[in-house]
């Protein structure tokens, strides 16, 4: 089978949405399961099985800073009475050379890892990343 070149995903067109609202800001997304097994002997063979036993989401989102408003949901970790924000994002992969492999992905029970306050340099873009855990996704 010969790859069509033109049908490679281009990353420009894929988008992150948090409470319905896209995110233009965000330039690179990334996020995985992991997945743990435990051993299982088996009888007759010297050969080990794997059973899956759990599942373990994290991703990654880098974007340039516009505004503080998804900081304050996430600060709210800080508060000692508020719960820690918990929250769904959903990123559309929709590029038009390669309509097969349109997708919508939502990721569940999203928690960030840290509170991303601020991070400067003079004369240099301000750029942030976030790294959170999740747990579920599903094609939509």
């Amino acid at each position: 089978m010969t790859m069509d070149s033109t049908k490679v995903v281009n990353g420009a067109f894929c988008k992150v949405y948090h409470d319905g609202v896209w995110l233009t800001y965000v330039t690179s997304f990334s996020a995985s399961v992991s997945v743990s097994y435990e051993d299982i002997k088996r009888a007759g063979t010297r050969w080990v099985g794997k059973k899956a036993t759990s599942l373990s989401g994290e991703g990654s989102m880098t974007g340039y800073k516009l505004t503080h408003d998804l900081t304050k949901l996430i600060s709210r970790v800080g508060d000692d009475v508020s719960s820690p924000y918990v929250t769904e994002l959903l990123v559309e992969v929709n590029d038009p050379e390669s309509p097969q492999a349109k997708a919508f992905i939502r990721f569940k029970q999203v928690q960030f890892e840290a509170v991303p306050i601020l991070d400067y340099e003079v004369n240099s873009v301000v750029e942030e990343e976030l790294n959170f855990t999740f747990s579920g996704f599903e094609f939509v």
